[in-house]
């Protein structure tokens, strides 16, 4: 689902890949249109997605996104360096960024991510080439992404998880998913 209707031409899927356009605003705007999102079900779960880079530029990055609404969420993705990519895990809480492992990583045409949920705890992976997994951060306590994470406005959407993809203002940038999957884990 999107967390607002879409843009016209904002996404498309051809060869079995999801293309999402990222927009110039960011999730912290309720205009933002970048956002492909599905209502949490369970408290504890794995999600991984499959993502092919683009030439990046420095504000711009693309991933999977924890969310809740304008005001609390967090990005773990792909962010354009200059000399390349890093990953990151970013917390938005009441209009700021926390900044969490930033990790430099080689051009590469495809990565994938993962994240493990256990009720209020998020663990961050991701892997290159169909290696092992590579632990990049863990939060113990994502509060923020629950009715009563913080007091601003009406809190009623409840946890999602997706994709994003963010442009900022300097050019376009196109999002390329292979896939997203979530497992449940008993």
């Amino acid at each position: 689902m999107f967390t607002r209707a879409s843009k016209e031409n904002s996404y498309y899927i051809e060869d079995s890949c999801l293309y999402l356009k990222g927009d110039v605003l960011d999730m912290n705007d309720t205009s933002c249109r970048s956002i492909i999102v599905r209502r949490q079900k369970d408290f504890c779960f794995t999600a991984e997605c499959k993502l092919y880079l683009t030439n990046m530029t420095e504000e711009q990055n693309m991933g999977m996104t924890c969310y809740y609404d304008e005001n609390t969420y967090l990005k773990f993705g792909i962010f354009g360096e200059n000399s390349g990519y890093s990953i990151n895990v970013e917390e938005w809480i009441d209009d700021k960024y926390y900044k969490q492992n930033k990790v430099c990583i080689p051009e590469v045409e495809e990565i994938e991510l993962k994240v493990e949920t256990k009720y209020l705890e998020r663990t961050f992976y991701y892997r290159l080439g169909n290696k092992e997994w590579i632990k990049i951060a863990q939060l113990p306590n994502v509060y923020y992404l629950c009715d009563e994470g913080i007091k601003k406005g009406k809190r009623f959407t409840g946890a999602m998880i997706g994709m994003y993809a963010y442009a900022g203002d300097k050019s376009e940038c196109l999002g390329k998913f292979e896939y997203f999957n979530i497992k449940k884990d008993l």
